[in-house]
C-alpha cells in the first residue's frame, strides 16, 4: 500500500512501500537481526523489534504530528 511520506508530516517526496510485519519475521541489517515480537496494545498491529545478540528492544505504536507524544500526570 504505497503512500506519500508527506502524509505523515515530513518532507519526503518519494512514494513509500509499507509491509505489515508478523510475529517471528526477521529484519536483517548490518550486524543486527531483529525479531518481530507481537505486543498487542491499544492499536492493531502493535509490535516490538528485538535484537537478541545486542540485547536491544524497540517498540512504539503511533506517529503524532500536532501534539506531544507523551502523557502527563495532572495533579488535582
Amino acid at each position: 500500500m504505497p503512500t506519500r511520506g508527506n502524509d505523515y508530516g515530513n518532507n519526503a517526496t518519494d512514494d513509500v512501500e509499507f509491509h505489515l510485519l508478523s510475529e517471528n519475521e526477521r529484519i536483517n541489517t548490518g550486524n543486527y537481526s531483529f525479531e518481530v515480537i507481537d505486543i498487542p496494545g491499544h492499536t492493531p498491529g502493535h509490535i516490538g523489534l528485538y535484537e537478541r545478540n545486542h540485547k536491544l528492544f524497540f517498540c512504539g505504536d503511533h506517529i503524532i504530528e500536532k501534539i506531544l507524544p507523551f502523557a502527563e500526570y495532572m495533579r488535582v
